[in-house]
């Protein structure tokens, strides 16, 4: 029997593209993580039954775009705005 291996092909997300400016209030880097969880991050809401009610609601725009998964992960570079507040996602 023989045995295959699997190769995982590198990240998709890969961006090469860089914004003007940041808005972010924070210098803090943020790891690699997903919408809700990066709402709770920055303190926007307080708890993830929060997050997940006001991404749901159309509440949250990342790049522009109304963005309605919280699973959504986000990448270096993702402008996320909630209520005027915005933050640019650094890598």
């Amino acid at each position: 029997m023989g045995t295959q291996q699997r190769q995982q092909s590198p990240k998709a997300s890969l961006r090469g593209s860089q914004h003007g400016g940041t808005v972010s209030t924070s210098s803090q880097r943020a790891p690699q993580m997903k919408l809700d969880q990066f709402l709770k991050w920055k303190g926007w809401v307080s708890t993830g039954g929060e997050a997940k009610q006001r991404i749901q609601m159309g509440a949250v725009t990342v790049n522009g775009a109304i963005e309605i998964r919280r699973g959504r992960q986000l990448s270096a570079g993702d402008r996320v705005v909630l209520d005027g507040e915005e933050s640019v996602v650094e890598g």
